[in-house]
C-alpha cells in the first residue's frame, strides 16, 4: 500500500511545547494534515508551499527532495460523520490526517512509513 497526498501549507506555528513546530496543510481533494517537528531537524516550511506526503506500509526510498521521513505508528482512528481521522506517532511527533474517505488498509497498532517532500 502506498498513498500520496498533495498538500498546501496553510499555517506554520510554534507548538505549546518548547522547540517544536506545528504545520497545518490542506490536502487537495479534501481533508487536512497536521504534523509536528523539532527545531533541531532544521526543517522549514512556508505558507502556500506545496508538499507531497507519502504514506506506505513498506520503507520508502527517500529522494533528494525528501526532507522528513520516518517510521510511524498508527495509534488511533477516529470515525466522524464527514471524515476519518488517523493519528500517527513518528518518533513521538504527531501526524494527524483528516480525510473525507477512509483508507481501508490502515490498521491501529501497525507501523507505517511517512515521507514529507517539497514539490518543485
Amino acid at each position: 500500500m502506498m498513498k500520496k497526498f498533495n498538500c498546501t501549507v496553510k499555517n506554520v506555528e510554534k507548538h505549546v511545547l518548547p522547540r517544536l513546530f506545528k504545520v497545518t496543510c490542506e490536502v487537495s481533494g479534501g481533508g487536512s494534515l497536521i504534523f509536528e517537528f523539532h527545531e533541531d531537524l532544521e526543517l522549514s516550511y512556508s505558507i502556500n508551499e506545496n508538499l507531497t506526503v507519502t504514506l506506505a506500509n513498506e520503507k520508502i526510498q527517500p529522494g533528494s527532495n525528501v526532507d522528513y521521513c520516518g517510521k510511524a505508528f498508527l495509534y488511533k482512528i477516529i470515525d466522524q460523520e464527514k471524515e476519518k481521522i488517523y493519528l500517527f506517532s513518528m518518533g513521538g511527533y504527531i501526524f494527524r490526517f483528516s480525510l473525507p474517505s477512509s483508507i481501508d488498509e490502515l490498521k491501529v497498532a501497525e507501523s507505517y512509513y511517512i515521507c514529507v517532500s517539497k514539490q518543485k
